[in-house]
């Protein structure tokens, strides 16, 4: 909806990242090298059927060498890195059934048990060597914690949020560059974008979204705007209230429609909870836009200011840097623009 930029605050934030996952895993923690070392054995023993067993091996080779790249890999780079993927297995090979082992058993432990090898598509079982399951806890740590990041980056409409207590996130993260064609990114920092379960699912239905949340150069793109129909501001009617979601400028129409088209942005701000969420924003502007400007010249350095009033008028700070550290941010924003708040 609106990209964050990499300042080297974030850029240290997925160093730490790629360093410390899962450092702090017990002995028995398959870490995600010998997982894939694991595979490219299975795939010399087991899958004589494939012809090209030399291909996946050194796919899964070059993914060995540079895991700790990968972790954190900047955006800019993810399309020269599957060129360089795809040079070693052509990309229909990654929806390949192979036949594998257990990753949590080990050859003996399933031999006496009598664990027969199981089939799986060569993408998902890269994925799961790599540990994604186990990885979306860490990750959301920094993004909320760390960055800030508290709602989906799709649709700004619905919380994320993390246990610190029992590790758990209860959100999706979505990958930008999906799992079936870049496996290899499957942990990467900056491939990984929290999001709720509504946009993940449209996404999987098998739409396709082209937006990309991090920024490495100025000015971060904020191509969308909301509009809240003028009547709303004059008759206080909610028969009269609806919320447009529009391109800020005529040559983002297409990139608008489509955005829409995928998560659906007019349809969840316009239903009826939201549109009562939107109405007591209304209200709220109505009710301080004459106050604000004597408040705000009235205002006390340390103890009354501008973001501070700022904030209890709109329920969120002004800091447009960010708009997913608080639900409904942007449209709350915008629609402070449009009142002359900001």
């Amino acid at each position: 909806m609106k990209q964050i930029l990499i300042t080297p605050e974030i850029e240290a934030m997925a160093e730490e990242y790629a360093n410390n996952l899962f450092t702090d895993k017990r002995a028995s923690f398959v870490q995600p090298i010998e997982g894939l070392k694991n595979l490219q054995t299975d795939i010399i023993e087991l899958n004589d059927h494939l012809g090209n067993q030399g291909d996946y091996v050194a796919y899964l080779e070059k993914i060995i060498d540079e895991y700790d790249e990968l972790k954190k890999l900047m955006p800019s780079g993810f399309g020269k890195k599957k060129e360089e993927f795809d040079e070693l297995l052509n990309p229909k090979g990654l929806s390949v059934e192979i036949n594998c082992r257990s990753l949590r058993l080990s050859r003996e432990k399933e031999e006496m048990a009598g664990i027969q090898p199981c089939k799986s598509k060569f993408y998902e079982e890269v994925v799961s060597r790599m540990r994604y399951e186990e990885a979306r806890p860490v990750l959301a740590k920094y993004m909320m914690e760390k960055m800030g990041v508290q709602t989906c980056v799709y649709c700004n409409n619905a919380d994320a949020t993390y246990s610190e207590e029992q590790k758990e996130a209860y959100y999706h993260l979505d990958h930008w560059k999906p799992k079936d064609e870049y496996p290899f990114l499957s942990v990467c920092f900056f491939n990984l974008y929290p999001c709720c379960a509504n946009c993940n699912g449209h996404k999987m239905d098998g739409k396709k979204g082209s937006f990309q949340l991090f920024a490495e150069t100025e000015p971060a793109s904020d191509p969308f705007m909301f509009v809240v129909n003028r009547k709303s501001y004059e008759e206080m009617k909610p028969d009269t209230l609806s919320v447009e979601f529009d391109e800020r400028e005529a040559a983002d129409r297409e990139y608008c429609k489509e955005y829409d088209k995928v998560y659906r942005i007019r349809k969840f701000y316009n239903a009826p909870t939201s549109l009562r969420q939107v109405e007591k924003l209304i209200y709220d502007i109505n009710s301080h836009r004459c106050s604000y400007p004597t408040a705000t010249d009235r205002s006390i350095p340390g103890i009354v200011d501008k973001k501070r009033l700022f904030h209890f008028v709109l329920g969120v700070d002004s800091d447009e840097s960010n708009i997913f550290t608080d639900v409904k941010k942007k449209l709350k924003l915008d629609t402070a623009k449009d009142a002359g708040l900001i």
